[in-house]
């Protein structure tokens, strides 16, 4: 797939959601903003992937060990992420949420939902990493208040792995 087949791709989103014009730059990249988190898609024109990501806040000092335990434990199987993935910027301890999908896989009902969801799962982490640097709880208990409707999938998925 090209660029230009994600930009044509962007615009049908914008059209289906009602968020028209939605428009992907000429190197493929676009941000978005909702309820005052900041979502960006790039289109990775070599991998024919669009990779969605936000950056969630930074892990402040002290508590970066439990945090980064507690984001460790989401990764896991993808179980509190719904198969996106955390990583933590080390030279300034930012957290960002990222996940990808094949172009040629993606069909607009299914891109929304990507986007809701993933929209979801970075609402959910962005809160608990801020109520960690305050000094509130690191557990993965918090994993369970995610709406969890793609729990089998998301079981299936990760034990595909483990069976390989």
């Amino acid at each position: 797939m090209t660029i230009s087949q994600f930009q044509t791709f962007v615009r049908t989103i914008g059209e289906t959601t009602g968020v028209s014009p939605l428009e992907a730059d000429e190197e493929g990249y676009l941000a978005l903003r909702f309820d005052e988190v900041d979502l960006h898609l790039q289109y990775e024109d070599e991998a024919g992937e669009v990779v969605l990501f936000t950056r969630l806040g930074a892990v402040e000092g002290d508590r970066t060990e439990d945090i980064a335990v507690m984001l460790l434990g989401a990764n896991l199987f993808w179980q509190g992420t719904k198969g996106a993935t955390f990583s933590i910027e080390p030279a300034t301890g930012h957290v960002f949420l990222a996940d990808r999908r094949a172009l040629e896989h993606l069909r607009t009902e299914d891109a929304v939902r990507w986007i809701e969801r993933f929209h979801e799962v970075a609402t959910h982490w962005g809160t608990q990493i801020a109520d960690a640097n305050r000094g509130g709880p690191t557990g993965l208990a918090h994993e369970a208040e995610i709406d969890a409707p793609d729990e089998a999938r998301d079981t299936a998925y990760a034990q595909s792995f483990i069976r390989a």
